[in-house]
């Protein structure tokens, strides 16, 4: 977490989560330098911006014909990856500022999702690291599907949309990138089918992105004493009643032990006898 701010008397606290994309060879399928035969998104980009513009939407099928680009292309995973200087945007550049690099992280890394506001739970215990907004928005509640043990550690798995409640032990997220395709009149070398859906990024691809955390045996360690503390904390007020109990039980028996001790042996005789 960066430039993080307490807010509100300390009872929230507001902050950003940078994320930092790789490519983990011992993870994935494949490597950056597998090829793959895909949906080319810059040129589906470029002709679905101009297919109401019947003429400029003309000139640019024709640059695409005379460079060889087509709906379809043959690429680099890590280009597709983290970018490629891409020949159609780089020609299209005479029309105007143009970026012309593509990729589906491109420039994505040091960016965050947007800002969150955290609970500290002064105010209630149960909502310490709640997240209360993101980006202003307030959250949604996650719906409880099983429980958990990650390095030991109790937790409960809950299925999104859903907001943090409690320290995030264990969580793992799939990209999959789908480009819409259609026969646009403007771009005679489009998709010949009505219309087609077409999966760039999914699991099952050599290209494949996903994101995965788990806590680390350091982390993991120091909470389990946390919980320890917390456990005994909550079960005081159980383990003083308990004793109060037995210290009761063990009065009464010795009262009436005591008694017993001092009462003489006429008392003990029966009032009456045959």
């Amino acid at each position: 977490m960066e430039e993080v701010k307490v807010l509100e008397n300390g009872t929230k606290v507001a902050a950003i989560n940078p994320k930092t994309y790789v490519f983990v060879p011992d993870m994935s399928r494949g490597s950056e330098d597998d090829l793959v035969r895909t949906a080319n998104i810059p040129a589906v980009t470029v002709m679905e911006k101009f297919q109401d513009h019947p003429v400029i939407g003309r000139l640019i099928a024709d640059l695409m014909r005379s460079m060889g680009v087509g709906v379809f292309g043959t690429f680099r995973v890590g280009d597709l990856l983290w970018g490629y200087e891409d020949p159609l945007l780089k020609a299209l550049k005479i029309f105007g500022p143009l970026d012309d690099h593509f990729g589906l992280f491109y420039k994505r890394n040091g960016t965050s999702d947007g800002d969150y506001e955290f609970l500290t739970g002064t105010q209630n215990y149960l909502d310490f690291a709640r997240i209360d907004k993101w980006n202003g928005q307030r959250s949604l509640y996650a719906v409880y599907e099983s429980d958990v043990s990650v390095r030991g550690l109790p937790g409960f798995r809950f299925v999104p949309p859903s907001e943090l409640t409690g320290l995030l032990l264990q969580a793992a997220k799939r990209l999959q990138v789908n480009v819409f395709l259609q026969q646009i009149s403007a771009f005679r070398l489009s998709c010949r089918s009505s219309e087609l859906m077409v999966c760039v990024v999914q699991e099952c691809n050599a290209a494949c992105a996903g994101q995965s955390v788990v806590i680390d045996k350091e982390s993991a360690e120091k909470l389990q004493v946390v919980i320890t503390k917390a456990n005994v904390i909550i079960n005081i007020p159980f383990i003083v009643i308990g004793v109060g109990i037995l210290l009761g039980v063990a009065f009464i028996v010795l009262i009436c032990h005591q008694k017993a001790q001092k009462s003489s042996a006429a008392e003990r005789q029966p009032l009456l006898t045959s």
